[in-house]
């Protein structure tokens, strides 16, 4: 869709694939006959709007049947106002590859005045099992393939979006993108969790970790978004953050009303648990050992307030270690008045921070 027919160059439509107000649609099924070729557009690759229950798994989106770059000109999913869309998904072969696109390479947004699954009750939309701005090299034995999206690897602006998961295959590989890895922007996005992907890295099939560092933060919480879920404690929910040129995790300050909103009890805070933050623990290491990967800045930065970093449970700690600048910061004004409004808001528990002991679970 957009190229000629042995999918190796563009005949470019305005847009790929354009769902609009129909419900409970199919674009590919996660089987490899089944998998479509949305390349080369003048615009977005799928435009999913108005509607609900549609699904995405197993496209190749801005890439060649042979995975060599032929980007969209614009982002390469946009789903609008479209709760309980599926991207991708936990079993082998759902998740889509969306490389190369001049935009995003996901863009989830609410535009109406309410959020619209705030209003119907509706199901969340899901993320999963997706190779966005970098994929494995399937022509090259545990190699792998970047091709960068113009600007953000996965932007939510919508209420209640989950970005990966915490079952084997359900978290995204976040790679080699021009902006942040994962952006989460806007009064509109409230509850989001982001849990068990790799940002800024992808393990091949040999289990090896690879680089593949987004051009800006690793995870960006940005305006006022509130009650963002990174990691936990739940076994796989961990995000692995490496590699990144920007901070690992940013967490900016929100506007007066999210503010006043937290400083009154009304929403719940942002917690930051269980990820791995510059450094984590390489499994295809004979014996063990440990997986440098620095971010380029700040292991965690937090401009905002309603933030907690870690917890007293087992697993809720976060490990941040190589990062160039300080392992975690708390900086400006909304974060200083959130220690002052209520100390417990800002807590660093259980932290292991710079140092690890090779072959073992635990920083000493």
């Amino acid at each position: 869709i957009g190229t000629n027919a042995a999918g190796t160059s563009a005949i470019p439509n305005q847009t790929g694939v354009v769902i609009n107000g129909a419900n409970n649609n199919k674009i590919g099924n996660g089987t490899p006959e089944r998998v479509n070729l949305i390349s080369g557009n003048a615009e977005n690759g799928i435009e999913i709007i108005q509607t609900t229950g549609n699904s995405v798994k197993g496209n190749k989106i801005g890439v060649t049947m042979s995975l060599t770059p032929l980007g969209n000109g614009g982002h390469g999913i946009v789903v609008r106002d479209s709760p309980g869309t599926l991207i991708g998904g936990e079993l082998a072969n759902e998740g889509n590859i969306v490389c190369n696109n001049s935009g995003n390479g996901i863009l989830v947004e609410t535009t109406a005045a309410n959020p619209a699954n705030r209003i119907l009750g509706g199901p969340p939309t899901t993320i999963q099992g997706n190779h966005i701005g970098v994929t494995l090299d399937t022509f090259a034995m545990g190699g792998i393939i970047t091709g960068p999206n113009g600007l953000t690897g996965i932007v939510s602006k919508a209420i209640g979006v989950k970005i990966g998961g915490t079952g084997a295959g359900a978290g995204n590989s976040v790679g080699a993108n021009a902006g942040p890895g994962i952006q989460i922007e806007g009064p509109a996005a409230e509850g989001n969790e982001v849990l068990g992907n790799f940002i800024g890295a992808i393990r091949n099939a040999q289990g090896a970790i690879l680089a593949g560092g987004n051009g800006g933060d690793g995870i960006k919480v940005s305006g006022a978004s509130v009650g963002t879920k990174i990691g936990g404690i739940v076994g796989g929910a961990g995000n692995t953050i490496l590699n990144n040129a920007g901070n690992g995790i940013l967490l900016e300050a929100g506007g007066e009303r999210a503010t006043l909103r937290n400083r009154a009890g009304g929403i719940p805070p942002t917690v930051i648990e269980g990820n791995h933050i510059g450094v984590t623990l390489d499994t295809f290491a004979m014996g063990g050992g440990i997986k440098l990967g620095p971010n380029g800045l700040t292991g965690i930065v937090s401009k905002a307030i309603g933030v907690k970093i870690g917890g007293t449970g087992a697993g809720a700690g976060n490990s941040v270690g190589a990062n160039a600048g300080p392992g975690i910061q708390i900086e400006g004004p909304a974060a200083d008045r959130m220690r002052f409004w209520a100390t417990s808001l800002a807590r660093f528990e259980m932290h292991k921070v710079r140092s690890w002991q090779a072959g073992t679970a635990a920083m000493v």
